[in-house]
């Protein structure tokens, strides 16, 4: 049976060519060609077992073979168009952890104290997804 080549998550198998097939009646080769049944399944990532068709050239003579083939789909790498950005709120500190982003998402670790604003009567808390700075 053929082989399927890579593809990446978001692509159909029609991207993936198939390599290697051979037919045989005995110890005669059949010439004919590999497809994928359902080429426009867009599978997710990870090994898919793809439906695969053999048809032979000579269709009078010999009947199509189905069978299967696995393919390796790889994971997409998503595109970040934004990214969250900490806010300030006079002497309240905090940081959005996360965004509703376009094609993808990102976590950010809470930010540490300004370098560039110093407050010598702060005292700073760390609480479950925010820094925050108060006036002692």
């Amino acid at each position: 049976m053929a082989d399927g080549e890579r593809i990446t998550y978001g692509q159909p198998l029609s991207a993936s060519t198939l390599t290697g097939g051979s037919a045989w009646v005995g110890s005669t080769p059949v010439a004919g060609s590999f497809t994928f049944t359902s080429p426009t399944t867009v599978p997710n990532a990870g090994s898919y077992s793809a439906s695969v068709t053999f048809t032979p050239n000579d269709l009078i003579n010999y009947n199509t073979v189905n069978g299967s083939v696995s393919v390796v789909v790889a994971q997409a790498s998503p595109t970040v168009s934004g990214w969250p950005t900490a806010e300030r709120d006079n002497h309240l500190w905090t940081a959005a952890l996360s965004r509703t982003l376009s094609g993808g998402s990102a976590s950010v670790p809470a930010p540490s104290p300004s370098p560039t604003h110093y407050c010598a009567r702060c005292r700073y808390e760390q609480l479950p997804g925010h820094l925050h700075a108060y006036l002692k």
